[in-house]
C-alpha cells in the first residue's frame, strides 16, 4: 500500500499542482536512484531557468506550500 500511496501522490503533484500553476514547465529526468530514496520526487523546469521542485506526499491532508532555502531562495 505504501508504494500505491506514493505513486498517488507523485501523480496528484503532477496532474493538479503542476498543471494548474505551471503548465509550461518540463518534466526533467532525475538521474539519482531507482528506488528515490536521496532524491526529489519530481523537478520541474522553464526555459527561462525557474526551476520547481517536489517532494510529493500521498495523504490529502497534507497542506501545499514552500520551503526556504536558508539564504533565503
Amino acid at each position: 500500500m505504501g508504494e500505491a500511496t506514493e505513486k498517488f501522490g507523485e501523480k496528484a503533484a503532477e496532474h493538479h499542482y503542476i498543471a494548474e500553476r505551471y503548465a509550461d514547465f518540463e518534466k526533467e529526468t532525475l538521474l539519482g536512484p531507482k528506488n528515490g530514496n536521496d532524491q526529489f520526487d519530481q523537478v520541474w523546469k522553464h526555459e527561462d531557468g525557474r526551476v520547481v521542485v517536489i517532494e510529493a506526499k500521498s495523504s490529502p491532508g497534507t497542506e501545499l506550500g514552500r520551503r526556504t532555502l536558508p539564504d533565503g531562495r
